[in-house]
Formats: structure tokens, sequence, C-alpha cells
């Protein structure tokens, strides 16, 4: 999980160095670090985990009606985690994932196939609706970044996500 994660992070600031000649300062501007008004940018991120959160909740209901929801994968999984494999994925992954999804591969790509290559890379957990929630999150957060150029609320978003997912498996909520 680590090198592949490393991979994940340093591969836009390589490919932008070897293919456009970008500087770190550059890359970094591209791919949508704006660290101006930190708390403003914080602030939206949550803003933008709520927008996410209901239109994943609706979806959730859908699935559960077409008898896909099976969650159970992604806790059973969850569960047998390490508590720092847990951290990595609320702090780490939510950097990780959104420079190279949005940051990177959104701009070369479009919003659509960079969500969808990120939906199949949960594929892991062989859960279909964590698979859609990917899906479904990769388009908001994308829109987002689309929309403002900046990657810093998306990150949040997608870190407040990970860490309301895993503490809802912890704690057992909505468990039979």
């Amino acid at each position: 999980m680590i090198p592949f994660s490393l991979l994940l992070f340093f591969a836009p600031f390589v490919l932008l160095k070897f293919f456009e000649g970008k500087g770190l300062r550059e890359s970094l501007d591209f791919l949508g670090f704006k660290l101006g008004k930190p708390f403003t940018q914080l602030g939206q991120g949550f803003l933008l985990f709520f927008f996410g959160f209901w239109i994943l909740i609706a979806e959730g209901a859908v699935l559960n009606a077409l008898g896909l929801m099976d969650v159970e994968k992604v806790a059973e999984h969850v569960l047998n985690q390490p508590l720092l494999v847990l951290a990595f994925a609320i702090v780490v992954a939510p950097v990780v994932e959104e420079t190279f999804f949005r940051g990177f591969l959104q701009k070369k790509t479009g919003v659509v196939f960079s969500s969808a290559v990120f939906a199949v890379l949960h594929w892991g957990y062989g859960s279909v609706s964590e698979v859609a929630a990917a899906f479904t999150a990769g388009l908001v957060f994308g829109w987002w970044v689309r929309k403002n150029n900046t990657l810093i609320p998306a990150i949040a978003a997608h870190a407040a996500y990970n860490a309301m997912s895993i503490l809802v498996i912890l704690l057992g909520v909505g468990g039979g």
C-alpha cells in the first residue's frame, strides 16, 4: 500500500517535469495546491464533505433497493487493519489520491474518466457499493476542483469522509 501511494503521489511531479518541464512550484500550482486562506479552504472542504455525504446517502438508498448494498465487505476489511493503516487512510491517502486523481489525471483526461479510474482502484474490497461510492465521490470532488481549481477542499472532504466511514465501522453504527 505505501509503495503504491508513493508512486501515485510522486508520479504527477515526475511526469510534469519530464513531459512539460514544470518545476516544483509550477507543478504545485498546476495540481491545485493553492495555499491562501487555509481556514477558508478547510471550511469549504467540510461543506464539500456534507454535500457529497447527502449524495452518497441517496446513492446508498438506491443500491440498497437494488440489493447491491454490500458494505459489510468494507467493514470486514477495515476491522482487520491495524490502527496505523486506518490513520494512513485518513491522513495520507486523501492527499495522495486527490493529488493524483483530481490534481493530475482529471486535468489530463476529465472528471468522468479520472473518477472511473479512482473507483476501479477501490475494488480491492470486493464491494460494489464501495466502487459506486468512490465513483460518486470522485465526481463530486472532481466537480469542485474543476470549478475552483484548488485541491485543498477536496483533500479535506476526502479525509473527513474516510474518517467518518472508519469511525462508523469501528463503533458498529448501523450494524446488524
